[in-house]
């Protein structure tokens, strides 16, 4: 249940974040360019200082993942495997930074339940439910969770 909520807080940050670079594009009368790489850039003077910083949180993520992609254009097999491993820590710490910009907000406007579920969607991100035999039955899942904060 309560990995369904941090999945769904997720979904509906990324489709915001869509939904807002979507129409962005629209209302600049920009052709739309299928099938290309382009990017976004907001025009942060018309949002509110707290998407402002949730924006420049993502940018800054995407600005590091471009780099680590390039440098993966002309590395080798080992290298690869590690600029990887990169991407895979650097989309983790934007994620966990946006939880954090969140956090903050539902705290300044102290709203006990956002604050509850975000501090939650942030002990996942954290300490992940890990996959392995012994976590398997109900019973060791439930004191996983219960160890780690989840429910």
């Amino acid at each position: 249940m309560k990995k369904g909520v941090f999945v769904f807080l997720l979904f509906v940050s990324a489709l915001f974040f869509f939904n807002f670079a979507s129409a962005q594009q629209r209302n600049s009368g920009m052709p739309d360019n299928a099938g290309q790489k382009t990017e976004v850039k907001s025009d942060k003077s018309k949002v509110s200082p707290e998407f402002r910083k949730i924006l420049e949180a993502q940018e800054k993520g995407l600005t590091r993942i471009e780099e680590l992609e390039q440098r993966m254009k002309t590395s080798d097999g080992n290298q690869m495997a590690e600029l990887q491993k990169e991407v895979e820590k650097i989309k983790k710490e934007t994620q966990l930074e946006i939880l954090k910009i969140r956090l903050d907000i539902a705290k300044e406007k102290n709203d006990s339940g956002n604050i509850q579920e975000i501090e939650k969607a942030v002990n996942q991100v954290q300490k992940p439910l890990p996959v392995s035999e012994d976590l398997k039955s109900k019973t060791a899942r439930e004191d996983w969770e219960k160890e780690n904060g989840v429910k």
